[in-house]
């Protein structure tokens, strides 16, 4: 819950020109000794994969902060099609979680963030399904567009194009950097980028080789060996301790990493572009006199470098300004532009220069205004003068020399106007394509955390030389167990509409919806509207509403009644005199990254179900997060989360069925513990049904799953389109209660099954069959086991993805396998 940094930045007078902006904030007089290092070395890397958690954070960090030259991630997808070990968010809620969790990565290894717009749609086999799915052109124009934008002299893949990274998003990231290596360069490709940028050809396309599975010591023809255990001791670590750190912020996936201390190497092989023997940068000239008229500027910063004494920061400042006045005579270009960015930093950390805008507000909505605080103090010798504060609504004459040491602290209110839009997250702005995101008139590579909703911009005047400073109005909380809490500032609709699900499954001819409002600011006036589809009845569908205060909520219950023959949705409309808004509230809040909303449209889509079979009482065992249990409740099952007393002593004959989530075997080590008491709760006439569970590097099955030996692998079926076909059909589980047929594997998203069963003794029967295109039947998705009264069944079917999507065919064949044929 805890913003990690206040983000500052200086623009000097001539505009920056650039879409990206430090995440770096220089706090000591480490960083600003290593930040002048940096200065005097010009060039770049960028470092393309496809997921979070695809990069290799020491390689990024020795390269930021060893070589020091400007280093970049590119991840292809914001990894919203993968797993989530911590919580329950799926498709775009992980992708914010983990967009945020790669944000806060950079903030430790030193390099920047990017993105483009394909979407993590989960685990591909090969690069052709990943193109098939993807808008290949597009995802290559983006790729491209980021080599425009950044012009990093050496490119660096995390994968090869032969296959061997496995995943199919792996093999197409580096495809898509080899072409867009070459293209970047070529003016007849994508030219409506050449507008604010040119062609760029980078020196080489280089392959990070694995490091993994080698004999120590061990190099491969073509390669090239790094070691990067260097001990920085102005940052008191190695490159390995501050990978393990930065690699440990991707909690979703349970990458929390050992620190590794000592020397270590990495590998990398030319792939396109100049060749190199010994170093990545053969041949490529990192210093100023790479930029026309640049040598000088080089002396003035080794000079300044030389001679900076950590106990006075701020007696580098004379030498900081004349570096600043040189670099303003320079021709605008993107080398003068960046260090300018840096520089600037440089100069504001050298004055010991401390500012922050605050509000108490946790939002703003259009039409309002934030009553805000200003508070800056310089602790050097300089001379500060704030002219003046420029603000949304305002520009404040303020004219005030700054005293050293002593805070400055003035209140601003910011009017709002009605016109400023709401709060989204840019690639989750529209509505989205299967495989791509569509493009946003912000910039599609931006940081999403770097464009603050609000934000004011001090004029300074600095021992006579103009600056700006912007800063990001934030939401500021004590904590009485932490301190200081910094939020980012959303602006928000009035009023969110709160609903149970995004997905109703409609099984008989009545049914009540039910859904909250709550207001995001005071004096929510207007009136609840509900559009049903044609074939539906509304008990009512109008509704005033009228919320006094902020956080207070209304609930509604409607009841609808009538024959559906497709899907169709309702749509909930609050109609205010400002407007009208149509969206719900989602938050994604975890103490290791920022607070996040997306606010998506508040409609419910209406599933017609045929279903049997629906009721009973079920205990289910809580894995690392998924909505089946709460899916399973809408459909007239009672569900009943499973506690330790349960599952140690209690009465387990009372359920129909258990159910085990996913992934609990792996999150939950006291299942060993529990198994005993299933085990007998199988032989004595119960249902067991064990959910997906992985047994790798992520979490190792430390147990036996059911009564009888059994082994999970790593197969999977991922088109979620793929043929399947019932090979045995034991206790008439296919047909009792409800028929299951063909019909009832349409319309499945993302995949198929994943993590199957591999191994198993004879008394195991597997139940279905199904295969990628071009790979041999798999039978291990499902497997049943009568044990006992029984029956215990181990499931590699998504039921954790289906059943939030609505997929009739899941509820249906998941009730068969929790409901037995008496």
């Amino acid at each position: 819950m805890k913003f990690a940094s206040i983000l500052l930045f200086f623009a000097s007078s001539i505009c920056l020109g650039q879409t990206w902006q430090p995440q770096h904030p220089l706090k000591s007089t480490s960083d600003i000794q290593l930040a002048l290092d940096k200065m005097g070395v010009v060039g770049s890397v960028l470092y393309i994969a496809a997921h979070p958690d695809d990069e290799n954070t020491r390689l990024l960090a020795w390269l930021a902060k060893e070589k020091k030259v400007e280093t970049a991630y590119l991840s292809l997808t914001r990894g919203d099609g993968g797993q989530n070990l911590i919580g329950t968010e799926q498709g775009p809620e992980l992708g914010l979680l983990r967009t945020q969790e790669l944000l806060e990565a950079r903030k430790i290894d030193g390099a920047y963030q990017f993105f483009t717009r394909a979407k993590d749609f989960g685990y591909s086999k090969n690069p052709e399904e990943t193109f098939s799915i993807w808008n290949r052109d597009s995802i290559l124009a983006d790729v491209v567009k980021v080599i425009r934008l950044f012009q990093p002299d050496v490119i660096i893949t995390r994968f090869p194009t032969t296959g061997e990274g496995g995943h199919g998003h792996h093999t197409a990231s580096a495809i898509l950097a080899g072409q867009a290596f070459t293209l970047a360069a070529d003016p007849s490709a994508f030219p409506e980028q050449l507008g604010s940028l040119k062609p760029w050809q980078a020196r080489r396309l280089l392959w990070n080789s694995f490091s993994w599975n080698r004999k120590a010591g061990e190099q491969f023809p073509g390669e090239i060996k790094i070691n990067v255990g260097n001990y920085n001791p102005l940052l008191g670590q190695n490159y390995g301790e501050i990978a393990a750190l930065a690699r440990s912020k991707h909690r979703c996936q349970g990458f929390g990493s050992r620190l590794v201390r000592g020397e270590s190497f990495e590998y990398v092989k030319n792939i396109l572009g100049d060749s190199i023997q010994a170093d990545l940068f053969e041949d490529i000239n990192l210093q100023w006199s790479r930029i026309p008229k640049g040598t000088k500027i080089q002396q003035l910063i080794q000079q300044c470098a030389m001679a900076f004494n950590p106990r006075n920061p701020s007696a580098s400042l004379t030498k900081l300004l004349e570096i600043k006045r040189e670099l303003d005579k320079l021709e605008p270009q993107h080398w003068t532009r960046v260090k300018q960015r840096e520089l600037d930093e440089i100069i504001q950390a050298c004055t010991g220069f401390y500012a922050d805008a605050y509000t108490s507000a946790a939002s703003f909505t259009p039409g309002g205004s934030v009553a805000t605080t200003i508070e800056i103090i310089h602790r050097s010798d300089a001379s500060i003068t704030l002219q003046s504060v420029r603000t949304i609504s305002a520009d404040t004459l303020i004219n005030k020399k700054l005293t050293t040491n002593q805070l400055t602290s003035f209140p601003l209110a910011l009017s709002i106007p009605a016109s400023h839009p709401i709060s989204q997250p840019n690639w989750l702005n529209q509505p989205n394509l299967r495989g791509t995101y569509p493009p946003t008139e912000s910039n599609d590579v931006e940081n999403p955390e770097l464009r603050a909703s609000l934000e004011v911009a001090l004029q300074l005047i600095i021992n006579d030389l103009p600056m700006e400073l912007k800063i990001p109005v934030l939401h500021k909380t004590i904590d009485p167990s932490v301190g200081e809490v910094y939020q980012p500032l959303p602006c928000t609709p009035p009023a969110s509409i709160d609903l149970e699900s995004k997905h109703r499954m409609w099984y008989r001819d009545t049914d009540t919806l039910t859904f909250s409002v709550t207001a995001l600011t005071d004096s929510v006036a207007g009136e609840i509207e509900v559009i049903v589809p044609d074939e539906i009845q509304a008990q009512w569908t109008k509704k005033p509403v009228f919320l006094a205060k902020m956080g207070q909520k209304q609930s509604f219950t409607i009841a609808l009644t009538g024959k559906l023959s497709r899907v169709q949705s309702v749509g909930i409309f609050l109609r205010t005199a400002y407007g009208t808004y149509n969206q719900s509230e989602v938050k994604v809040a975890y103490p290791h990254i920022a607070n996040q909303l997306w606010f998506p449209e508040a409609s419910v889509q209406l599933h017609p179900l045929e279903i049997k079979g629906n009721q009973g009482l079920i205990g289910y065992i809580e894995g690392a997060g998924d909505g089946v249990d709460e899916a399973l409740r809408q459909i007239g099952f009672t569900v009943v989360p499973l506690t330790e007393n349960d599952l140690l002593g209690g009465n387990l004959a009372r359920f129909k069925a258990i159910i085990c989530g996913i992934r609990a075997y792996n999150t939950n080590e006291k299942m060993a513990i529990y198994q005993p008491a299933l085990n007998k709760y199988v032989e004595n006439g119960g249902t067991y049904l064990v959910q997906y569970q992985t047994n790798n590097f992520v979490g190792a099955l430390n147990t036996s799953l059911g009564p009888k030996k059994l082994s999970i692998g790593r197969e999977r079926v991922t088109n979620e389109e793929a043929a399947v076909k019932i090979i045995q059909n034991p206790d008439r589980i296919f047909e009792y209660p409800n028929r299951i047929t063909e019909a009832d594997f349409e319309h499945w998203v993302q995949e198929r099954s994943l993590y199957h069963a591999s191994e198993w003794s004879n008394d195991y029967i597997p139940l279905l069959e199904m295969a990628d295109q071009g790979e041999k039947t798999a039978v291990g998705s499902c497997v049943y086991l009568k044990h006992g009264k029984g029956r215990f069944i181990y499931t590699g079917l998504s039921f954790f993805r289906q059943l939030p999507a609505g997929v009739e065919g899941a509820y249906r064949l998941l009730t068969n396998f929790i409901q037995p044929n008496p």
